[in-house]
């Protein structure tokens, strides 16, 4: 779960966007991202997860991609899955 929270809290660094902004834009409230970028908070939803991308402006399958690795990467078919919920 730190693993998602790293990768999370560096989109919304190199974008330039503070967690308020996130939450204004959709995304899950500050206090929710504070705990996820720390650790603090176990699992994040697939909607979530979702929102949290959308408001960032950044492709949520990249970014899933990002948090399991290249060497877990499933097959083709969940990314066309999860694309569809996108």
């Amino acid at each position: 779960m730190i693993k998602i929270g790293r990768i999370l809290r560096r989109r919304r660094l190199a974008f330039g966007l503070t967690m308020r902004q996130i939450h204004k834009r959709g995304g899950p409230t500050p206090a929710y991202q504070c705990d996820v970028e720390r650790g603090k908070r176990e699992g994040v939803t697939i909607p979530m997860f979702l929102r949290w991308c959308r408001a960032l402006g950044c492709d949520p399958m990249l970014t899933f991609a990002d948090i399991i690795g290249e060497e877990n990467r499933p097959p083709l078919s969940i990314y066309t899955s999860l694309s569809s919920l996108w």
